[in-house]
């Protein structure tokens, strides 16, 4: 019989960062984007995905934090990459979850 743990949620937010392909190799710089998301949190998970910009498809990567952390660190991480990366301009979006940390 399986036993039903006790563990109540906790309300955090993810802010999740779409960052699409550079302009002239056309790819996604994983190795700069870990460094910086290395350095500013402590767990995060990297999605591949497809995006379209300008009505051009690209590589992209959709990179999904839940976190304590206040908006506006998140916003200066952003900016971050943004200068990093060379990107025109980085999507971020933040939503309020229940975590169930088992």
């Amino acid at each position: 019989m399986i036993e039903k743990p006790k563990i109540k949620p906790k309300i955090k937010t993810e802010f999740k960062i779409f960052i699409g392909s550079n302009n002239k190799t056309e790819e996604v710089d994983l190795k700069k984007i870990e460094k910086t998301l290395n350095r500013n949190f402590q767990g995060y998970t990297i999605l591949n995905s497809i995006g379209y910009w300008n009505y051009t498809k690209e590589k992209s990567v959709v990179v999904s934090i839940i976190t304590d952390k206040p908006i506006n660190y998140l916003l200066s991480v952003v900016a971050l990459l943004k200068k990093q990366l060379g990107q025109y301009l980085i999507l971020l979006t933040q939503e309020e979850k229940k975590v169930y940390e088992v």
